[in-house]
């Protein structure tokens, strides 16, 4: 079986199977210096381990690895030092914690999604979500245990209109995580255009999300967006020594106390 796969061409290989190929090749070369783009972007979870657990490796052997990656949590764990790009031009230069602290904090305050460009699958369209932004404390990027905002615009013409308003967060694997609901509540305000979801403490684990939302009014749906939005979360201050909670191990973050 295993001599069929070396056969077959690459080109009828899937995205994934090309990326373990080419990571394979290249953390076994004989060189001084890795160059990777975007590497652990796709896989499955366990593909994502042997990843980070290989370039930890290479890392600690000496070996110099610059990394593309949007992956902020696997930026601060490999890399000492961060370069901050923004269409070609030089943003920061500096120690990775504090580079993509800077970095966090300029994009989380300005991300607005638009949503209406999106095609609908489910709903009669009367009312729709126009734009949402996801941040944290001060408006930067969430990190567990502080605070978590999820911030909601609709295109709602209906001034009687109280519709449900739900919102799910997914990890990337498609886990339901969290589910929100006005439905929990009571009604929301009539003809509401604008919503804010507060979460006080962010129960998440550094990781990235999805988030998927819902609309009903009268007992229809009026709008669906699965997985309609990406974010990012960051490792926060759980615990007195600043140990966290590694990513393989759990999508939540829970505080807790041990007694003896």
């Amino acid at each position: 079986q295993t001599s069929a796969f070396l056969d077959t061409p690459i080109k009828f290989y899937s995205s994934g199977m090309k990326l373990r190929l080419g990571f394979a090749v290249a953390v076994h070369l004989e060189t001084q210096v890795l160059f990777l783009d975007e590497v652990m972007a796709t896989g499955d979870m366990a593909f994502q381990q042997k990843c980070h657990q290989k370039l930890s490796q290479e890392v600690a052997a000496g070996k110099t690895v610059l990394m593309v990656s949007h992956d902020l949590n696997a930026l601060r764990q490999l890399c000492s030092s961060a370069l901050y790009l923004k269409e070609g031009r030089l943003i920061g230069l500096g120690p990775a914690s504090e580079v993509i602290g800077d970095y966090s904090a300029a994009s989380a305050s300005s991300v607005i999604e638009d949503l209406r460009h999106i095609p609908r699958v489910r709903g009669d369209g009367q009312i729709i979500f126009s734009k949402i932004r996801v941040s944290g404390r001060a408006g930067q990027m969430p990190s567990s245990g502080e605070r978590l905002l999820v911030e909601l615009e609709l295109d709602n013409p209906l001034l009687h209109a109280s519709p449900r308003i739900d919102v799910r967060i997914d990890s990337v694997f498609g886990q339901r995580l969290i589910w929100l609901s006005t439905s929990l509540l009571g009604d929301t305000p009539k003809g509401v255009q604008k919503l804010q979801f507060d979460i006080p403490h962010n129960p998440l684990n550094a990781g990235a999300y999805f988030v998927t939302l819902f609309l009903q009014h009268q007992g229809k749906t009026t709008d669906h967006l699965s997985h309609a939005f990406r974010f990012d979360v960051l490792h926060g201050q759980l615990f007195p020594a600043g140990q966290v909670i590694p990513e393989e191990q759990s999508h939540l973050a829970v505080p807790f106390e041990v007694h003896y």
